[in-house]
């Protein structure tokens, strides 16, 4: 671990207007979580990354007009079975856009 020089601080530091400046982008900044594939027959977008599990549905309690969601995501802990964990190539997946 680097040492500041004699006679700084940690505040000294974090009002340097460069450090400021990648604080607020690395706040601001999005991060991927993981991809989203939408299943033929089904309503709802899923993926997986790592032990998590990711759903995306409609939010069919949605009133017109209201300030609800449109969409809920849900998240589960899971330990994968090992058929799910296999990545099937040959299945063909829709595009996401006929969800939305």
């Amino acid at each position: 671990m680097k040492k500041l020089p004699q006679g700084w601080t940690v505040e000294d530091v974090l009002e340097i207007p460069e450090i400021q400046e990648v604080i607020t982008k690395a706040r601001h900044s999005a991060h991927e979580v993981c991809g989203l594939w939408h299943e033929p027959g089904t309503t709802y977008m899923s993926g997986s990354a790592g032990a998590m599990k990711y759903w995306v549905f409609r939010n069919d309690k949605r009133e017109e007009g209201s300030k609800q969601p449109t969409h809920r995501l849900c998240v589960s802990r899971q330990k994968p079975r090992q058929e799910e964990s296999r990545v099937n190539t040959s299945q063909q997946r829709q595009p996401a856009h006929d969800l939305f």
